[in-house]
């Protein structure tokens, strides 16, 4: 049986989509800052932290060497 794919997205979907996502997380991003809460500033920063942390693991899951992820991310 053959794998179903996702319907696919025209190019204006796909970068409205996009577009809001982006102004979704400016947004969240510039309150934070201007509320100068330090602790949440800390917080985002951690989540957008783990965030890349995960995609790079994600990302190079299939790349020889998987030892070497760990010294790349140091």
């Amino acid at each position: 049986m053959a794998p179903s794919e996702a319907p696919k997205q025209s190019k204006g979907a796909a970068f409205f989509s996009r577009l809001l996502s982006s102004l979704i997380s400016w947004g969240i991003v510039a309150g934070i800052f201007f509320a100068k809460d330090t602790r949440a500033l800390v917080g985002i920063v951690a989540v957008i932290g783990i965030l890349g942390v995960v995609e790079f693991f994600v990302l190079t899951n299939g790349v020889e060497g998987k030892g070497n992820r760990l010294w790349a991310l140091a």
